[in-house]
């Protein structure tokens, strides 16, 4: 198990739940209300504001605390999604 570490990892979850709802990265930003650009660099771990994040949370219908985010498993996150 490799516990997510950084953004990109966070960012590597946003994508995966993302894609289980068979949104693109436009629909999920127009959803957000915020840029294609936005919802990019959040995936990529290149930065977002805490805002941002929250919204796209919100818009994919996840719930994550601040004590989940430490065990979020990287090598299983399609665990944490079924």
């Amino acid at each position: 198990m490799k516990n997510a570490r950084n953004l990109k990892d966070l960012g590597d979850l946003i994508r995966l739940v993302r894609k289980k709802r068979n949104m693109t990265q436009e629909q999920l930003a127009k959803r957000c209300n915020v840029t294609q650009v936005a919802i990019s660099k959040l995936e990529t771990g290149q930065g977002a504001t805490l805002q941002v994040f929250v919204q796209v949370m919100k818009a994919l219908e996840v719930e994550l605390s601040l004590k989940d985010i430490e065990k979020i498993d990287t090598d299983n996150l399609l665990g944490m999604i079924e």
